[in-house]
Order: C-alpha cells, then structure tokens, then sequence
C-alpha cells in the first residue's frame, strides 16, 4: 500500500511547487479531504513514492469536469487522494515517474487505448496508467517536447511495461509503490516498471469497482 507520495511540478525552470500528500487507504481518518492542487501549464507532475523515492508503479485516474483525480494503491477513486483542479483547461501536461533504472517515464494506460491516456480522458471516464514508453533523464518540462501521445506511442508504451521491469530488476523486493494483488481483467495491464520481483500488477476495469487494491 502506498502510503505517502510527493508531488513536485517541475517547469523548465525548476521545481514550482511540492506537495505532500498522505493517501487514504493509509491514513482513513483523512478520507473526503482529497489534496487539491491547482493545475498549471508548461510543468510536468513528477509522482515520488516517499518512502522509496520512485514513482508508485500504478496509478488509477479519472476525469470530472476539467478536474484530475489520482488514486494510489490502497485508496478508492470515489475518494481520491489527489484532485489537480483545471488540469483540462490548463494543458493536460504530462505526469510521470522515475523508475528504479534510474529513468523518467510518462504515465501511460495499461489498456494500451488512446482513449485511455490520461490526457485524453472523456468527462467521467477513469482508467488504471502505468509508468511506460520512451525514457527519458529530466523530470522538468521541456518546450517543444511534451505534446502527448500519439496513438504508436502508447501501444509501445504498453508493450515495452516487462522489458522496462526487466531492466530494473535484480534486486530483491519491490519498490512498494505498485498493486500486487488487483484483479486481473486484461491480459495488457500486467505488466510494471519499477517491479524487481515477477509480480503483475493490474486495476480493476471490468467490475468498476474504482480501487487499485493492497
């Protein structure tokens, strides 16, 4: 279960802004208080796991309105941990992780659909991300470069989860930001990038039951 995750957005200048978010499926007595972040335009949203300093390894993510909500591993869409207010209106910018290779990468859908990408998302429509596709050595947003996905990216994306595992395996245990035990619904979604052990990680589609399980 993750327990605590830091969220810095990174504009081509430096760090903008930080928060500390405390999830509710670690801390209950905190449910219905959802961190509200206020969108911002030419930044990255850089997820850091608090006590492994890499990303959580999956995510699951939903629109409403023109808002973002992120769950963690343990908490429940319908109780998200974090809400990104405006995040439509103010670019849809990119949100990544660094992987236990020492690597960057963009949250993509573990579907593999385009519709699924969090940039792309319909009003009321979620969707379970995984870190995936082209690596890349910053965390700070570059002009020019974050423009999205396109449609080749993310079927490459969702194909390149296990190579991306291998290459940060080896060690032992898990970096303890990733599901371990979620219900498997689509043969694309079991696969992660921070993982050092062979185990899958999925989100619950299917049955809707909006929770990226322990």
């Amino acid at each position: 279960m993750v327990k605590e995750v830091i969220i810095h957005l990174n504009s081509d200048k430096g760090t903008v802004a930080t928060y500390d978010v405390k999830t509710h499926g670690a801390h209950p007595s905190l449910s219905g208080k959802a961190m509200h972040i206020k969108a911002k335009s030419h930044v990255r949203y850089d997820l850091i796991e608090k006590s492994t300093g890499y990303a959580p390894e999956n995510i699951a993510t939903k629109r409403v309105g023109d808002d973002l909500h992120i769950a963690f591993e343990g908490s429940d869409l319908s109780d998200p941990d974090v809400v990104i207010e405006n995040y439509y209106s103010e670019g849809a910018e990119l949100v990544i992780g660094k992987a236990e290779d020492g690597m960057y990468y963009n949250y993509v859908p573990e579907s593999a659909e385009t519709s699924d990408a969090i940039s792309a998302l319909d009003a009321g429509d979620f969707a379970g991300q995984a870190l995936g596709g082209e690596s890349f050595i910053t965390p700070f947003w570059l002009p020019g470069t974050d423009l999205g996905f396109s449609a080749m990216e993310l079927l490459a994306g969702a194909a390149g989860l296990g190579a991306i595992g291998a290459a940060a395996g080896g060690g032992s245990g898990g970096s303890g930001g990733g599901d371990s035990t979620t219900p498997a619904t689509t043969p694309a979604q079991t696969n992660v990038v921070n993982s050092t052990t062979s185990a899958t990680i999925t989100v619950d589609a299917v049955t809707s039951d909006n929770i990226i399980n322990a």
